[in-house]
């Protein structure tokens, strides 16, 4: 099953319902966290949709796919595709959105909601109506402002033009809206308050009581959701509950029949119901707690789809006592050898029954729009299961990943319910994660998720460095038996730097980096040499590196390819780069020319081209930036003239 956004109260519902039938039945699931394709709101959150690709018959025998939770970013019709190219792979059950030929379980929210605000006009007698809503692709966020209308015009009641707001899903969202429209008691107009979200409602509320205005005897306020903040909030919410763990529970049940070929319904109907609190003053004001009917009614369904057991203020304090221990250990620059090692201590601390951890070859590096495909390579970096005792570490044999998320008969050992989610960092992939799911709370999960991204990421770093200072020590004593030291300036001559820029580039493209292949001569040596004579040109070649040693960092690569032709070797840096480092060389050009005894003047012309792990062939690089070093002297020239 995936699950957008885990760390919200919404996917942690969802999960409640899996978690409960799979203790039902013994079935065991994989929920795979990720994000909407397209997602935006986090630099990189794109990158999460990347899990889809392992939605195919080697891992999974069915999907029950929460297609309305895609919506904040997808239109229904493209959902309705991505749900059909996927059920042609796997068996499939939507949940909330209605696609033909794949069993799907509706919502039926227009009565529930309609309920609400009729409830509203008539038990409360409220006539002037705010209504906030959010900026969706979904079907139900719209029709919930249609349903508003219709419950509206049967009373012979409008809304006034000030009263649409349009935000975001979030309570800050809404206190932001109500500021800025109304920013003091006297700009209240209104008398009733629906908001398409709890958290939205519960934003409204808090501008209320800055304003000193009562909810509900001035101002009533209603919801929809059922979250939990809304059943202990004050004073408690008037909302919607859409039964979501119900959904999940119901979608996992019909998604088996499915699968042993049974006869399934084509749509299946979850109804709404209203939970009328103290917003709407049906809880006295004065009352903390909701109605004790519902908190019965709320314990007996807990029982079923809640875990209760691990709620402890105590408890919870002590996890989180452990993850900063974890975060603050794994902090130092840790090789992956070295990080491998120290993970099983963590993840069992943690209640992780089962672990893995797999590696691609290389990091992957993905764009914002790019069709990602998954690498066929991958490697166990580390795999726990506490039952029986299993731990690999850092294993150095690859298996194809784009067919399977584990090797062998691995993947049938992970019982329950198991959440898969990508490592990234950044645009780059590192590779992707399973893990069991124990007494800690899901969005602790996906903090140590993302802070084994972050330490994989730095641990790539860290072992590249070594590798790289490892492969430049052989090099450098290469170098010396051969002698490929240019005389006049002491750094490398054509024949050092061609070796040693090619390992370098090599290296740096096996391990996903990307930077800078530089071409630059002095402008006018000729001249230079025919005016001043042959030693002057030695020593304009010689202010050329040095200017250039104060222009590139110290783990730059330059060598001398032959007469004032050099060429540098820069990892990791981009044309952006390269326009600054223009403009530093300019300067220092121009401060050299100032303060020199010299006749002559100094102007270095450079080129730049980029390299990456499909363009890292030396010889076409250093002719791509020759090349360019060729037009920007044509253009100083040009100007001159």
């Amino acid at each position: 099953m995936p699950v957008t956004h885990m760390e919200y109260e919404y996917s942690q519902k969802l999960l409640n319902g899996v978690k409960k039938f799979s203790r039902d039945t013994g079935t065991d699931f994989f929920v795979f966290s990720s994000r909407e394709p397209g997602a935006r709101g986090f630099a990189f959150s794109y990158q999460e949709w990347a899990v889809s690709k392992f939605f195919n018959k080697e891992n999974v025998e069915g999907l029950v796919f929460p297609t309305a939770a895609l919506t904040r970013y997808v239109t229904e019709t493209e959902i309705v595709d991505i749900a059909k190219k996927i059920d042609g792979s796997v068996p499939m059950v939507s949940l909330v959105t209605e696609i033909p030929g794949i069993p799907s379980i509706i919502i039926e929210s227009e009565k529930a909601f309609k309920a609400m605000i009729e409830h509203l006009i008539v038990e409360h007698d409220r006539k002037n109506f705010l209504f906030m809503g959010i900026v969706s692709k979904s079907p139900d966020i719209v029709n919930r402002y249609q349903w508003f209308c219709e419950v509206l015009s049967e009373h012979g009641l409008t809304l006034a033009e000030n009263h649409l707001l349009y935000g975001m899903y979030t309570s800050s969202s809404a206190r932001k809206l109500m500021v800025e429209n109304f920013p003091a008691k006297d700009f209240v107009d209104f008398d009733a308050v629906v908001c398409v979200t709890d958290d939205m409602a519960l934003g409204v509320i808090s501008h209320m009581k800055e304003l000193g205005i009562s909810v509900p005897d001035q101002v009533c306020v209603c919801g929809f959701d059922n979250t939990v903040r809304s059943e202990y909030s004050f004073p408690s919410l008037s909302t919607i509950n859409q039964f979501v763990p119900e959904q999940s529970y119901e979608g996992a049940r019909i998604l088996v029949d499915r699968i042993r070929g049974l006869k399934t319904d084509p749509v299946a109907v979850i109804h709404s119901e209203c939970y009328f609190r103290g917003s709407c003053g049906c809880i006295p004001y004065d009352s903390k707690y909701i109605a004790k009917n519902e908190f019965d009614e709320y314990i007996e369904r807990g029982k079923d789809f809640y875990d209760f057991a691990y709620s402890s203020f105590f408890v919870h304090n002590d996890q989180n006592l452990r993850i900063l221990e974890f975060t603050e250990d794994l902090q130092s620059d840790l090789s992956l050898d070295a990080l491998s090692l120290r993970l099983e201590k963590y993840l069992l601390n943690f209640d992780i029954g089962q672990s893995a951890i797999c590696l691609y070859k290389r990091p992957v590096p993905v764009e914002e729009g790019q069709d990602y495909n998954l690498p066929d390579s991958a490697r166990i970096f580390f795999a726990h299961d506490r039952e029986s005792l299993f731990t690999i570490v850092n294993r150095k044999e690859y298996f194809d990943c784009s067919k399977k998320l584990l090797p062998g008969n691995m993947l049938d050992d992970y019982k329950g319910v198991n959440v898969v989610r990508v490592l990234y960092h950044g645009k780059y992939q590192y590779g992707y994660m399973i893990m069991s799911l124990g007494s800690y709370e899901v969005e602790e999960y996906m903090l140590i998720y993302s802070m084994i991204a972050k330490f994989i990421a730095n641990a790539y770093e860290v072992s590249c460095s070594e590798e790289i200072k490892s492969d430049l020590t052989e090099k450098n004593q290469s170098l010396s038996k051969l002698s490929k030291t240019d005389e006049l300036t002491g750094i490398l001559n054509r024949r050092g730097f061609m070796l040693a820029a090619q390992q370098e580039l090599s290296l740096a493209a096996e391990l996903g980096k990307t930077g800078l292949v530089i071409y630059g001569d002095i402008d006018g040596l000729k001249k230079i040499n025919d005016t001043y004579g042959h030693d002057a040109g030695d020593r304009a070649i010689l202010a050329e590196v040095e200017l250039l040693r104060k222009t590139f960092r110290a783990a730059d690569t330059i060598g001398r390819l032959g007469g004032d032709e050099f060429a540098i070797l820069s990892i990791s840096l981009s044309m952006t780069h390269f326009l600054v480092i223009k403009k530093r060389l300019e300067d220092l050009c121009d401060e050299w020319n100032k303060n020199t005894s010299e006749e002559f003047r100094i102007s270095i012309s450079l080129g730049a081209a980029v390299f990456n792990n499909e363009n890292c062939i030396l010889s076409d690089l250093l002719k791509t930036a020759d090349e360019e070093q060729y037009k920007e002297k044509k253009s100083k020239k040009a100007a001159r003239n």
